[in-house]
């Protein structure tokens, strides 16, 4: 059963890229001790890419096995890897260029080849690198103005789809496809993170986090792990405009500047000795003894 989102309000995007920089620390040094490597789905997007400067300073970098990272992808643009549209591309210029991990575990989206068949390679991949019944240990995720996550935009087909972990989703206001992994291969994370910021998000926010009629629920309300946490890190602006007298399930803080750390995230700047480590309550579950699901449910529930 999917439990309720974890909610953090940071006064500013980089104290809560900083607090998520250290969950993803976390989630790797756990994964690795756990099964000897970490798997993670990066998201796209202009925001992510504090989150990924962060990872590569010092600060985080030094206390990270990249040897042992296989990287993902959430979603990619039907564009090449050179294209300044390309979310493997701002990853690779934010991230992957400055951090060790070997090249043959980067494992992009082939947005140049025709969408079907780079959803199906990608697919594969997926299997392939995970094994039967895998899972990833974090997917990252943003979001939208609209509550779009990933590339499952609202009214689009991508949102039925019950048996593939990848498809083609054709987004009829782009007049376009985007790549993209399904809702069964999210909620069979072992955590899920989403990191949110800007105003424009605040009623999209709203939307996700508070009861709302069925057809104005977007497609991030979607997500929900049914073995793990879903943390949301969000800014005061992305927050707190819209949430007077809105009664949610989700368990909210807010961290005011300068509160050093909050359930052990580290939200200081570069300048901080060390990277806290996360509260037990989002760690990954040990593989040994756990009760781990066997994969990727066809209807991402249990």
């Amino acid at each position: 059963m999917a439990s309720s989102p974890e909610i953090e309000v940071f006064s500013t995007k980089r104290e809560a890229a900083y607090a998520l920089a250290s969950l993803v620390s976390y989630c790797s040094e756990a994964s690795i001790a756990g099964r000897g490597r970490f798997t993670i789905a990066l998201a796209g997007g202009s925001t992510p890419a504090t989150l990924y400067r962060a990872l590569a300073l010092p600060l985080f970098a030094r206390d990270i096995d990249w040897s042992r990272w296989h990287v993902f992808w959430g979603d990619e643009r039907c564009v090449p890897p050179d294209h300044p549209d390309s979310n493997y591309g701002m990853a690779r210029r934010a991230l992957l260029d400055r951090v060790p991990i070997p090249p043959s575990q980067v494992h992009r989206m082939h947005g140049e080849a025709p969408p079907d068949q780079a959803a199906a390679h990608y697919e594969r991949t997926l299997h392939d690198v995970l094994g039967p019944g895998g899972r990833l240990d974090l997917v990252l995720l943003g979001m939208g103005d609209d509550g779009h996550t990933a590339s499952l935009f609202p009214n689009t087909v991508a949102l039925d789809e019950r048996d593939r972990l990848v498809v083609a989703n054709w987004v009829p206001h782009l007049n376009d496809y985007r790549l993209t992994l399904t809702l069964p291969a999210i909620n069979a994370a072992r955590t899920v993170a989403v990191f949110v910021t800007g105003a424009s998000k605040a009623k999209a926010v709203r939307r996700a986090l508070a009861p709302v009629a069925r057809d104005e629920t977007p497609p991030i309300a979607f997500v929900a792990p049914v073995d793990g946490p879903t943390c949301w890190f969000l800014t005061e602006s992305a927050y707190s405009s819209f949430w007077q007298g809105v009664a949610s399930s989700a368990s909210r803080r807010v961290v005011p500047a300068k509160a050093g750390t909050q359930r052990g995230w580290a939200v200081e700047g570069p300048t901080t000795a060390h990277a806290e480590r996360p509260h037990h309550s989002v760690r990954p579950e040990p593989v040994e003894g756990s009760h781990e699901r066997s994969g990727p449910h066809p209807t991402g529930q249990a």
